[in-house]
């Protein structure tokens, strides 16, 4: 049956939001061994003959809940920066798109103080690209821009770069002596990520 509970399975179930066909949701996977049957799956998949069309989305949730309330908020105001590099890997039709838009650098810097202070209880819409609304159902920073595919090289390429750019923000955070508030600019920033303590 249909639940947003997260499950010890993959599950198939409907989503009105890609008309008549259903969406294949994963049970929480971890490291190569969740990468390796995330492809797998995509392989049986494609065999069995599914299709993607350009209403298909792939949401990837990264758990983020051991990472201090800082390193939370790096993602969040850094992500704002780094939208149009993430949009140049997905197809157009997911660029700023209507379930997963962008959020400009000031609506970041407000979430991003309101994480760093320990208040996470995220109050907007779920339909952007960096989705923080399921932090609080899941203790996940939910990636949502990236287009449905059954390529396995590419979903993985896709989910460890997500990975990878969460982890480099939590260095960033820790090694930066900024503190999150609205005088903190971009160019501040990115003169920070360019400094070569990193």
């Amino acid at each position: 049956g249909y639940t947003h509970d997260g499950v010890q399975q993959w599950k198939v179930v409907r989503d009105s939001s890609i008309g008549s066909g259903p969406e294949c949701v994963s049970r929480v996977l971890h490291g190569a061994d969740g990468l390796r049957e995330m492809r797998q799956v995509q392989l049986a998949l494609k065999n069995a003959g599914a299709k993607t069309n350009s209403s298909c989305g792939m949401h990837t949730h990264i758990g983020v809940e051991h990472l201090s309330n800082r390193q939370k908020a790096m993602i969040i105001k850094t992500h704002s920066l780094f939208q149009a590099v993430f949009d140049t890997l997905c197809n157009p039709s997911r660029r700023n798109g209507r379930y997963s838009r962008h959020r400009s650098f000031s609506e970041a810097v407000r979430w991003a103080t309101h994480f760093n202070s320990g208040n996470t209880r995220y109050t907007g819409s779920r339909f952007h690209a960096l989705n923080l609304d399921s932090y609080g159902k899941y203790g996940t920073f939910e990636m949502r821009a990236y287009q449905g595919c059954l390529n396995p090289a590419k979903a993985s390429a896709w989910i460890q770069l997500n990975m990878d750019f969460m982890h480099w923000c939590g260095r960033l955070a820790t090694a930066s002596t900024h503190e999150f508030d609205h005088a903190f600019n971009s160019e501040q920033l990115l003169n920070v990520i360019a400094d070569g303590s990193m």
